[in-house]
């Protein structure tokens, strides 16, 4: 009887000590689960934060291209108008010596 209580008795420390072992593994594992799900958020999070600060700069790229595009028509036009103008002058000196010429034929 004695040598079954001694049995039972290292058996239930065996035991024991496994169970802790196993409690021990586990927390392990929850930890190693936790990091990696901490560092995934964080990448996640860096990530929200990249894609963002591209939209906003793709964003200030488009305005600054229509602004420039509309800073470029207006000038165009300013040059244009500019260009119609002397051409008139230049039609309006033309009749002048055409018709110059002509009286002094």
């Amino acid at each position: 009887l004695e040598t079954s209580r001694n049995a039972v008795s290292q058996h239930a420390q065996a035991c024991d000590r496994l169970v802790g072992e196993l409690r021990a593994e586990v927390e392990r594992l929850e930890d190693r689960d936790r990091t990696r799900e901490k560092r995934e958020e964080e990448m996640k999070t860096r990530m929200r934060c990249q894609l963002e600060e591209l939209h906003q700069a793709a964003q200030q790229d488009r305005q600054g291209a229509s602004a420039q595009a509309q800073q470029d028509q207006s000038t165009w036009a300013d040059q244009l108008r500019a260009l119609n103008l002397q051409v008139k002058q230049l039609e309006g000196e033309l009749e002048k010596r055409t018709g110059a010429a002509v009286a002094a034929e």
